[in-house]
């Protein structure tokens, strides 16, 4: 009975061991577990960082690009009003003697056709186009008064 005792007594050391070593094992888990839970929490918050600062600078993207849109749009704006004040005028004859003094040239035209214009009202004369034969000639007026003068 005694050895009977005394390998129950050998299996309880044992068993009291293996309990100890999982408890040690068990306790080592729980703290790695409890590291992983702190980077996790730093990673968290560095990555909330990131999106925070990476979000500002979306931001400031969108309102440039709104600014640029509404100026787009201005530019455009301004330039369908200068268009508006435009005259083409064709077949005047592209001749270093008509040339010479275009403004001069297009005034006398304006005259001969019985147009009331004052130079004063135009404020530019200028060939467009290559250089191959007669070059529409392009007359921007100081408003669209006066180009509907001209065109009545």
């Amino acid at each position: 009975m005694s050895d009977t005792i005394d390998s129950l007594a050998e299996l309880l050391k044992k068993v009291s061991e293996t309990v100890n070593e999982t408890k040690s094992e068990v306790n080592k888990i729980g703290k790695t577990t409890e590291d992983l839970s702190t980077s996790v929490k730093e990673v968290r918050n560095e990555l909330k960082e990131w999106t925070g600062r990476c979000r500002a600078p979306e931001q400031k993207y969108e309102d440039h690009k709104e600014r640029i849109d509404n100026i787009e749009m201005k530019i455009d704006f301004l330039l369908k009003q200068e268009r508006e004040k435009n005259l083409m005028m064709f077949k005047v004859p592209d001749t270093l003697e008509v040339n010479g003094d275009l403004n001069k040239s297009v005034m006398e035209i304006f005259r001969t056709a019985g147009i009331g214009i004052a130079e004063r009202d135009v404020e530019a004369i200028f060939r467009v186009g290559k250089e191959i034969g007669n070059r529409p000639v392009k007359i921007s007026m100081v408003n669209k008064r006066a180009k509907y003068s001209v065109l009545k």
